[in-house]
């Protein structure tokens, strides 16, 4: 009861600071970059998340099983885990990239909006991997129960983002805020792996096909992909 109750109240003031933050966030925004800048954001954001989920499919199953072999103590298997979602999540976020980037008019055109820049397309861009690889990472931490590396990773990750977001855009207003998302991409991919490989956390390894967790995984996946498809 005690243990659950520290977790509780951890994970309530996360979430109270979060709400906080991103509301300090948003107001310095609608000041600054103003409804145009929020439209464009929104919908190249809208665009990129649904693109994204071409590898996020492997975080339910992440969660799920690295949950069970914590439990179970197996850390062969656990670092299996971490090296195959991490693995599928980095590559295919490679090769849509390198799509995204290639066919970037056509996409721009016959998805968004001729008045979307360019460089904003491509700044999303650079951020893709990151995007694809943040939710397997934290759904690694979740699974492995770690609520003390999951508070401060996201205390960590929502307070960079404000900070970085108020520097940026004072400087160089909507672009700014642009590449202050590409920034805090790249900085939540780097606490969370702290979070991951901390104190002995997981590492990657060698897998085979035939590992059973790995068919197992595989399997969640697919059926995830499959609903995920029929949700959009």
């Amino acid at each position: 009861m005690k243990d659950l109750l520290k977790t509780t109240s951890a994970i309530g003031l996360t979430e109270a600071l979060l709400v906080f933050v991103a509301l300090a966030r948003n107001k310095y925004l609608a000041l600054t970059i103003g409804p145009e800048g929020f439209g464009i954001y929104g919908l190249l954001s809208a665009f990129f998340m649904m693109i994204a989920f071409a590898s996020t499919w492997m975080a339910t199953g992440t969660i799920k099983y690295t949950s069970e072999y914590q439990a179970k103590g197996d850390k062969e298997s656990l670092n299996s885990i971490f090296s195959f979602s991490t693995i599928i999540a980095t590559v295919i976020g490679v090769f849509l990239t390198i799509i995204l980037i290639v066919w970037r008019k056509w996409f721009i055109i016959t998805f968004l909006s001729n008045d979307i820049n360019e460089i904003y397309y491509l700044i999303f861009c650079a951020a893709f991997i990151a995007i694809c690889l943040r939710p397997i990472f934290l759904g690694i931490l979740q699974g492995l129960k770690r609520i003390k590396e999951v508070v401060i990773t996201r205390w960590s990750i929502a307070i960079f983002n404000l900070l970085i977001t108020i520097i940026l855009v004072w400087f160089w207003d909507l672009t700014g805020f642009f590449i202050s998302l590409l920034v805090n991409a790249i900085f939540a991919i780097i606490i969370l792996c702290w979070g991951i490989k901390r104190n002995g956390g997981l590492q990657l390894n060698k897998f085979t096909w035939q590992d059973p967790i790995i068919r197992l995984l595989w399997m969640c996946g697919c059926v995830n992909f499959f609903l995920a498809i029929i949700n959009l």
